[in-house]
């Protein structure tokens, strides 16, 4: 791993050597040397490392009956993982319609092809994903074995708007305001995509009425 380095000089004099292990390495560090008389004191502080951080948008999404809404994949042969952070659904559906409960399933899968290809978004733009890394709509996909099923939700298709209080309004501002159909917790650790791994949003509900934007929220480590 290359390092890089440069000297600095604080308020107080004292020489600064920042070290820096790669754009993108899991720790950083900044290191001091101060001389007071004849001793030589060492000071060390870290800054915090910030991964690489995208967002797969799938926008204004029809349901239909086990279809894949969303879906993110990290192939095999990747040498980076990918951290789920948060996947979040909301109801955008505006004219009138006869809605269903739908019901949404975060399942793991193990391959997806075809469909619509995304591209997921950088919150910094200086900064690429990996091409392993791939988004979809409506995809073909293949679900893993075993329980697959990581999270569940459920939410009404009919249209919402302003005006009074319904159900499609309640709903709308939980997705909007509230946690996501997945949401990283303090004190526990995020879904983890390795090589050969991936999730999707699946609806289950056998209708096609209503539409819905979907967002995951991931970053890009190596492994």
């Amino acid at each position: 791993m290359a390092f890089s380095h440069n000297n600095e000089t604080d308020s107080q004099d004292n020489t600064i050597v920042v070290i820096k292990q790669g754009a993108d390495a899991n720790a950083v560090g900044v290191q001091s040397t101060r001389a007071t008389g004849s001793e030589v004191g060492l000071i060390v502080r870290t800054i915090p490392f910030e991964p690489k951080t995208f967002v797969a948008y799938s926008p204004t999404t029809t349901i239909g009956n086990l279809k894949s809404m969303l879906s993110l994949f990290n192939a095999v042969g990747s040498t980076v993982k990918i951290k789920i952070h948060e996947v979040r659904i909301v109801n955008v559906q505006t004219t009138a319609v006869t809605g269903i409960v739908a019901n949404f399933e975060v399942n793991r899968i193990t391959a997806h092809s075809v469909g619509t290809a995304l591209t997921p978004r950088p919150y910094d733009t200086s900064r690429t994903l990996d091409v392993n890394v791939t988004a979809r709509t409506g995809a073909t996909f293949t679900e893993a074995a075993g329980p697959i099923t990581l999270m569940r939700a459920q939410w009404s298709s009919d249209e919402w708007g302003p005006g009074n209080i319904d159900t499609e309004s309640s709903d709308h501002s939980v997705q909007l305001t509230g946690f996501g159909v997945v949401s990283k917790l303090p004190g526990c650790g995020p879904i983890v995509l390795n090589a050969g791994e991936g999730i999707h949003v699946k609806q289950v509900t056998n209708s096609a009425v209503g539409s819905f934007d979907l967002f995951i929220i991931f970053t890009e480590e190596p492994v």
